[in-house]
């Protein structure tokens, strides 16, 4: 296909629909039909590939190969990620970067809901928006989904129209800095090329059969009976709109209705109550998981009592950062933090010779940006060669070496059984016990000290250095403690003891 059949193709799947997309983003948008119209469906696997390789590349996931019980979305830790990229389009089931479809969208979302090993899940929204139809109906689905698992939008760094209504709809909506949100309207765009057909000699004539059978052809300019009913159909379609993103962010129709369809920086769109905090990709799972833990029900529905816009701010300045951190060091979202690493930085570890025997505590420091190439692999070196002389001490997280899901890395295990106390009278005192099981999953927070127990008498100040209560650790040495703490706890093997 030439680029002008291209171009053609697109036109036409824009001419006479009503579009959920914005003047600013026309050509973005545009764009993405005409490569879709272009593209050899031939490539689809390696465009889909490709698509997921950069997703998992943002948000610092390892993808195991397929055929290795690889999930059929992108998945590490308790946590899911799902594209909402480029151009969306009706009944299209891939998405290749530059394009997305509902049905797409759709199955990824059934899937996420249906997997017991996924606690929550992530919209990755960057898209100019797309077709009318078919957009709000799965939007609705995704606010239905908040009642049964927690859902974040990171947008980064457009959502707009269609983008909003989908991007809108999920339990939290965070954006970075610079991004763009809104454009909550809708068109209906009628394209003609009578004039150049005349100006080519070219004259198209209709024979039909009632009155309106051949309204939007683009061979004939469009009647302005006609125009006003399109006028009214979008109408009625800017008014769903409306109320969608009402229900899903807790405001009411008029506010909604206020914006006419503006697209605002992040700063602007928090203060009307369109998201719940500006973040940059870095700092949203994090805070994310940390606010997901200490909510009683993922449903914002429930909230009634706040304001949307109050909300927002507090979402933004609310968050206790030292349970975060404890929290990630407790290995909530050890893999999503190693977005913190520049690429060359993590390269370096993960290459490390003996880092492919360490490759849990590898991923473990290439999360933390705090703790250099040089201390890293200095760690990992220590580490192996304590692991060459230790006995095996069993698997890691849940059954066969399965990563345990959110609820079960937060609750520590009973410190008593860890060293083998505490077994007499265990039948005795198991409904007390589950009692404080049940305490501990309902607070949703690590309270071992971690700093006390592992790292109070390391001689490495950068790494450790205090000791114990007397001295508690900050900083960068805080959360090498953690780390080296985990360790030891999950795999048995302790290398900061003294030899």
């Amino acid at each position: 296909m030439t680029i002008q059949t291209n171009m053609v193709a697109a036109l036409q799947q824009l001419n006479g629909r009503e579009m959920l997309i914005n003047t600013e983003t026309a050509d973005e948008f545009l764009a993405g039909l005409t490569r879709f119209a272009s593209t050899d469906r031939a490539e689809a696997a390696t465009l889909e590939a490709t698509s997921r390789e950069a997703l998992c590349m943002t948000y610092g996931i390892d993808d195991r190969p397929e055929g290795d019980g690889r999930k059929p979305f992108v998945y590490q830790d308790g946590i899911a990620v799902i594209p909402v990229h480029g151009t969306l389009i009706n009944r299209f089931s891939s998405s290749w970067g530059f394009v997305t479809g509902y049905n797409f969208l759709r199955r990824q979302l059934n899937l996420v809901l249906d997997d017991e090993d996924v606690d929550s899940f992530i919209f990755d929204v960057n898209t100019p928006g797309g077709e009318a139809s078919g957009c709000f109906e799965f939007a609705r689905e995704v606010l239905a989904s908040r009642r049964v698992k927690p859902s974040l939008s990171m947008v980064d760094a457009l959502m707009a129209s269609g983008g909003m209504a989908i991007g809108g709809a999920t339990t939290k909506v965070y954006a970075i800095p610079s991004a763009r949100i809104g454009s909550i309207g809708v068109y209906r765009q009628h394209i003609s090329i009578e004039g150049a057909l005349k100006d080519a000699g070219v004259k198209i004539t209709f024979a039909q059969a009632g009155e309106h059978k051949t309204d939007g052809q683009p061979y004939k300019d469009l009647p302005d009976s006609v125009l006003r009913d399109w006028t009214a159909d979008v109408n009625k379609t800017w008014d769903d709109f409306i109320a969608l993103v009402a229900d899903c962010r807790d405001l009411s129709p008029d506010e909604v209705r206020a914006t006419q369809a503006r697209i605002y920086r992040a700063d602007e769109a928090l203060a009307l109550g369109l998201i719940n905090a500006v973040k940059t990709t870095t700092e949203a799972v994090p805070a994310f998981v940390a606010e997901m833990a200490g909510d009683d029900t993922p449903d914002d529905e429930e909230d009634d009592d706040m304001d949307a816009k109050t909300k927002g701010s507090e979402a933004t300045s609310g968050i206790d950062y030292e349970k975060i951190g404890a929290m990630i060091s407790g290995g909530i979202a050890t893999a999503m933090t190693t977005v913190f690493a520049t690429q060359g930085r993590a390269t370096a570890i993960k290459d490390h010779g003996k880092a492919k025997g360490q490759v849990a505590l590898a991923a473990k420091l290439t999360a933390n940006d705090k703790i250099s190439e040089a201390e890293a692999i200095e760690i990992i070196d220590a580490a192996a060669s304590a692991a060459a002389s230790a006995k095996p001490a069993g698997k890691v997280g849940g059954k066969s070496g399965k990563p345990a899901k959110v609820a079960e890395i937060v609750e520590p295990e009973d410190e008593d059984d860890e060293d083998g106390e505490g077994d007499e009278g265990d039948e005795g005192d198991e409904d007390e016990a589950e009692q404080a099981r049940t305490a501990r999953r309902r607070d949703r927070v690590d309270t071992t000290n971690h700093l006390d127990q592992a790292m109070g008498k390391n001689k490495r100040e950068q790494i450790g250095g205090g000791t114990g209560e007397d001295a508690p650790l900050k900083g960068a040495a805080a959360e090498s403690a953690s780390l080296l703490g985990d360790y030891a706890a999950h795999t048995g093997t302790d290398f900061r003891k003294k030899p």
